[in-house]
Parts: C-alpha cells; sequence; structure tokens
C-alpha cells in the first residue's frame, strides 16, 4: 500500500516507467514491421539494409539481443548533458577549415561554434568591426571569403577578378565546393551594375583635397594624414585575412604599423629597422605567451607578418619622405606629392585606355580585366602628367619628372597586380568599401605602397 502510493507521488518514476513501456512497445512494433517487410523479396531486403546500416552509424545505439533487432537506445531527458559537440558541428566546423587542435578546443569550449546563416544580410558586416578584428576567430572559411566581398552588385568582368581559390589548408573543402563558389559569384554580377564613375569622381577628389590639405599645413600634419591612411588600410587587410582563416594578430599589426610610421618620420631608415625588428619580436612574443595563439602558429605569425610588411612598412616610406631630417625645406612634401600625382595619372591612364581598347590580356589567370593596352595608355599618362606638372613643383625639373613618370608607370601596375592575386586567394572583390566607387582603401592605394619606396630610392640616388 506504502509503495503504491510512493509510486503515485513520484511523476518522475511514473514518467520513467511510462517511457519504458513505450520503448517495449515501439520495439515490438518495429520488430512486427521488419517482419512484415521481410515477407516482400527485394522490398524486405532494402529495409534490412538500410536497418544494418543504421546499425553501424555511430549515436544510433547498439543491437540489442541474439535476433539483431535494431533498439534504438535514447537517454532519459533525466540524464545530465554529455557536453559532447554533435557530430554535425564538427563537420562543419571541419570543413570550415579548422584543424583538429581547433576542433578540439570548440569541443572544450573555447571556440564559439558554428551559427547557421540562411539569409544574404546576415553575411554583411562592417569594414571595420571590432569583433572580427580584436575578438574571436569568425572561421567562416570558403563561403565567409564569399561573402565578406562587397555588398554592391559589381560587374562580370569585376566579379571574375575576384574570385579566388578554396583555402589551401581546408582539406575539407571539394573541388565542387569552389565550383558552386564560382558559379555563385559569376552569376551575381550583372552587365551595367557596376560602380558609379560620378561617385568614384566625387570620392576621389574628396581624398585627394585632404590630402592637399594636410601637405599644405606642414610635414607634421602630412604625415598624421599617412599615418591614418596605412592604419586604415591595414585593418582591412587584418579583417580580410581573419574572415579567410589566416588568423593574424591584428593589435601587434597595427600598433606595428603605426610604430614604424612614427619612427620613420623622428629617425628615418634607422628608426624603420627598429620599428620592423620591435613588430617581429612582439608577434613571437605574443605567440609563445597567449594559450590559444599556439594554435597553428605559423600561419598566424606569416599573416601577421605579411600585413604589417605590405602595408605598414611600405606605408611608411611615406613619413621618410616628409622627414624634414632627411629632406628639408618641404621637399619631402614635393617628393611625396610627385609620387601621388604620377600614380594617380597611371591609374587613370590604364582605366581609361584598358576600358576602351584593352584587348590583349597581360595577366589574366591574377587580374582578368589588366590589358596590355591599359599598360601602355598607363605608361603615357604617368609620363606626361609628370613632365607637365611637377617641374612647377620645387624641387622637381622636367628630366627628373619623366623619370619618375617612367618608374612610376612599371612599379604601379605590380602592386596593382600583388593586391588582384591576394584577392583571387582570399576569395573576395575588394578590401574594404571605405571609399565609394573604389571600395576600400587598400584597394586604392595598392599601387601607391610600391611607389612610395621607388620614389624615396629614386630621389635618394638622383639627388634633386
Amino acid at each position: 500500500m506504502d509503495d503504491a502510493v510512493h509510486k503515485e507521488s513520484n511523476p518522475t518514476q511514473q514518467v520513467k516507467i511510462t517511457g519504458a513501456m513505450l520503448a517495449t512497445e515501439a520495439s515490438e512494433a518495429e520488430a512486427g514491421l521488419q517482419q512484415g517487410h521481410d515477407g516482400d523479396g527485394g522490398q524486405g531486403e532494402q529495409v534490412q539494409g538500410e536497418a544494418d546500416m543504421h546499425e553501424g552509424s555511430p549515436g544510433n545505439g547498439e543491437p540489442s539481443g541474439e535476433g539483431g533487432e535494431n533498439d534504438l537506445q535514447l537517454p532519459s531527458w533525466t540524464d545530465p548533458p554529455t557536453g559532447v559537440v554533435p557530430t554535425v558541428l564538427r563537420e562543419m566546423a571541419r570543413e570550415s577549415g579548422d584543424t583538429d587542435e581547433e576542433v578540439a578546443m570548440l569541443e572544450e569550449g573555447a571556440l564559439h561554434a558554428p551559427s547557421w546563416r540562411e539569409h544574404a544580410y546576415e553575411w554583411e558586416a562592417l569594414d571595420v568591426d571590432v569583433e572580427v578584428l580584436f575578438g574571436e576567430e569568425v572561421g567562416v572559411g570558403e563561403a565567409g571569403s564569399v561573402a565578406s566581398s562587397s555588398v554592391e552588385e559589381p560587374a562580370e568582368s569585376s566579379v571574375q577578378e575576384s574570385v579566388g581559390v578554396a583555402l589551401e589548408e581546408s582539406g575539407a573543402t571539394h573541388a565542387d565546393g569552389r565550383e558552386d563558389t564560382h558559379r555563385r559569384l559569376i552569376g551575381s554580377g550583372q552587365k551595367g551594375s557596376g560602380r558609379s564613375l560620378v561617385v568614384a569622381i566625387a570620392s576621389g577628389l574628396t581624398i585627394g583635397g585632404l590630402a592637399l590639405l594636410s601637405f599644405y599645413l606642414g610635414t607634421l600634419t602630412a604625415v598624421i594624414f599617412c599615418s591614418v591612411l596605412v592604419i586604415l588600410a591595414s585593418m582591412e587587410c587584418y579583417a580580410t585575412l581573419r574572415r579567410a582563416h589566416r588568423h593574424p594578430v591584428t593589435l601587434i599589426g597595427l600598433l606595428g604599423s603605426l610604430a614604424a610610421m612614427i619612427a620613420s618620420y623622428n629617425a628615418g631608415l634607422a628608426g624603420l629597422a627598429i620599428a620592423t625588428s620591435a613588430t617581429f619580436v612582439a608577434v613571437g612574443i605574443w605567440l609563445v605567451l597567449m594559450p590559444r595563439a599556439r594554435v597553428r602558429p605559423v600561419t598566424r605569425a606569416s599573416s601577421t607578418i605579411f600585413g604589417f610588411l605590405w602595408i605598414g612598412m611600405l606605408g611608411s616610406y611615406s613619413a621618410l619622405l616628409v622627414n624634414p631630417a632627411t629632406f628639408p625645406h618641404s621637399h619631402g612634401i614635393a617628393f611625396l606629392l610627385g609620387a601621388i600625382i604620377a600614380t594617380v595619372a597611371s591609374d587613370v591612364g590604364a582605366y581609361a585606355v584598358g576600358s576602351l581598347y584593352g584587348h590583349h590580356k597581360m595577366a589574366p589567370v591574377i587580374s582578368p580585366n589588366k590589358s596590355w593596352e591599359g599598360l601602355a595608355g598607363a605608361v603615357v599618362a604617368s609620363v606626361g602628367v609628370s613632365a607637365g606638372i611637377l617641374p612647377m613643383i620645387s624641387p622637381w625639373t622636367l628630366s627628373s619628372a619623366i623619370l619618375l613618370g617612367v618608374v612610376v608607370a612599371v612599379v604601379s601596375p605590380l602592386g596593382d597586380l600583388m593586391e588582384s592575386m591576394i584577392k583571387r586567394e582570399l576569395g573576395v572583390k575588394d578590401m574594404g568599401s571605405m571609399l565609394p566607387g573604389h571600395g576600400g582603401i587598400l584597394d586604392r592605394i595598392d599601387g601607391l605602397l610600391f611607389v612610395l619606396p621607388a620614389t624615396f630610392f629614386l630621389v635618394s640616388i638622383i639627388k634633386i
């Protein structure tokens, strides 16, 4: 009597008894259904094959009894959570490019689990995203790389240029996925839906006006303006690398770029060498001391140093040019202004001639839009504009201006091709969208980053 009362007053026990009865009835019904299908010839064999397949699959329980019946054993709802990451999440992590160590960290709860993204707006992100730059790794792999491109509907030729290969270290990425990604990107481009030329001209004139104003106010404001551009371009680069699962140490890279600009302006080439060495050492110390940074340390270190050398170190030559100790009497500002004028002329000439007459591809694998006709237009525009404008700016002469135009016409396209190659691997169209009509800051100064050291050594050698 007391036991009956106790059972009735214990709902948990009743639920367990009821669950056991339901499980028993389900097993008997399944066994009866299985016997009924066995009499149907081929259909029974098919059902039996499916049952055998389920028996061998993980997480579906073990067969009980000598008859081989598939008795699915599920944990009770009252049992404590196991803490095991579901298989589907582990597979998603591997397909996104995570290594075995990162999957293990995911199971330990050190990394955020992958999130489902169904709509287009869920992929949109700001160019300067603090969470992407300094927070947890987003790790979206190939899909994230594709989605991190500009939200604008680009022209078909621009989209073809942006199609990148899948991440090389992602062993779980298949060729079919790359083909689908390529097909989606190509299909998203529509003829006549490229960037607005009016918007591009307006934003270009705005940034040019700010540059001229900073140069007019003196060397200090000039180096501050250049430092802002270098930091913004570095942020775009590191944000793109993190979306592509390259794991750079963003904070060290940004601080190193800023230190290189300041040291170059105050101490010249010696300051740049010290800042570069300090950045290398800082990256090594960070990787050694931070436990989470020890996962894929080579990838982290190489992507961080690459971004610093590409943008921070090359961009610091602008600070070397405006350094009053190296080039007194504001001659450095004239040299920097000459480099910018020649680079802009080269870009405009290449775009105009290449758009109208470009038929012979210069580097179709790296950048399908680059043509030999466009390169010829860049040479003519760079040399012509430099010879026509720079001699009016002291201490430029006609001969030195022509020489600068030739150097810029050769070096600037190399910087552009390098960024195109990087964007193809990362699978992005633009590094950002800070400049309407142009893309990101880095997309606009890619050629200038190569021109700055060339100009510095040119004016140092010819001593104008």
